[in-house]
């Protein structure tokens, strides 16, 4: 009978602990974060101030429901970007520090379900540069000014992304909204070769660049105008 008892509690205690880790396992991702500490690249300040972005995968489960989650870094340049309650763990997000001066610098992670590990990413400290602006004007051929348009700007580094490395920034998008075909990059792009993607804003399609497809910015460049000239806007 005590054999009988003891083998009852023994089963207890392994479901009742089988049951916390489950439970355990689920809510981490209600605290998975991800951390480090912005400074300058030549002085070694921290900077406050700096945008941080994370944006969850939209092939991942977790996708649904969650908008992008911003903030920015403080005094000391630490931040720390926690994911809401009810979050899901396995999903790949891209993590993006940026500045209105600074080239931008991006990271991309992923929430194992399997690894708790996974929950708390910390990038350590990112270094950014000034950066180049870059802006001009996106018409066709015939002289047609675009409105409306999607523009993707790509960089044509090699680059071989792992978890939690953080690496230059390597596509921008922007919208010509005005109808003069004016464009201007939020944000400063980083030295090197990039390349330019033009689609049109009403169907989607993919619109031949004629002039402009590619261009080069060096180390001191603060501001650049690149004109695109594609072959036919609708």
């Amino acid at each position: 009978m005590r054999l009988r008892l003891l083998f009852s509690v023994v089963l207890v205690g392994h479901l009742f602990v089988a049951c916390s880790e489950e439970r355990t396992r689920r809510a981490a991702p209600r605290h998975a974060l991800v951390e480090g500490r912005v400074v300058d690249a030549d002085s070694g300040e921290p900077l406050s101030g700096i945008c941080i972005s994370l944006s969850v995968d939209s092939r991942s489960r977790s996708r649904r429901g969650f908008a992008d989650i911003v903030c920015k870094s403080d005094a000391s340049g630490f931040f720390c970007i926690e994911m809401p309650a009810g979050f899901n763990a396995d999903a790949r997000a891209i993590v993006t520090i940026s500045g209105p001066s600074r080239a931008g610098k991006m990271a991309k992670v992923y929430f194992d379900p399997e690894d708790t590990k996974s929950y708390h990413w910390d990038l350590g400290v990112v270094a950014l540069e000034h950066g180049c602006r870059v802006y001009g004007v996106l018409a066709d051929r015939a002289g047609k000014n675009s409105w409306m348009d999607d523009l993707k700007f790509s960089n044509l580094g090699q680059v071989e992304f792992v978890d939690g490395i953080v690496h230059d920034v390597q596509e921008v998008y922007v919208t010509t909204v005005r109808g003069d075909g004016v464009y201007e990059l939020k944000y400063p792009l980083g030295d090197g070769r990039w390349g330019v993607d033009v689609s049109s804003g009403l169907s989607g399609a993919a619109v031949h660049v004629i002039s402009g497809s590619t261009f080069e910015i060096g180390a001191d460049m603060r501001r650049l105008k690149h004109d695109i000239v594609v072959d036919n806007l609708e």
